[in-house]
């Protein structure tokens, strides 16, 4: 028997299609789909030392929105800013980069 989210998941970026067993979704169940399914949709393109300046940045915005001398809309851009910067510090993929066709993750494999 088949569950629900078994079958194909299409990705929106480039038409990918990625399609797994049924022996596959027994071992990998909905997680290992979700995960496989970002990890298809947005490859790393940024490398560990830009990722690390990312995140100690989007930290840094963050927490200087908790400063007393911030209104209230420079502190919605510096969180939103800071959480741009977290996230993509932490997944390794900068969407930007990605149209320009720039890979910064390319310096750290060589």
């Amino acid at each position: 028997m088949q569950n629900w989210y078994t079958g194909v998941i299409v990705s929106l970026r480039r038409d990918n299609i990625i399609r797994l067993s049924s022996k596959a979704d027994k071992k990998m169940g909905i997680l290992g789909k979700i995960a496989g399914f970002f990890r298809k949709s947005f490859p790393k393109n940024i490398g560990r030392s830009e990722r690390n300046i990312r995140l100690i940045t989007g930290l840094a915005l963050v927490g200087l929105s908790f400063s007393d001398s911030v209104t209230p809309s420079q502190e919605f851009w510096l969180v939103a800013l800071g959480w741009l910067g977290i996230l993509s510090g932490v997944i390794g993929h900068c969407p930007i980069y990605g149209l320009l066709g720039k890979d910064t993750a390319k310096d750290d494999k060589s």
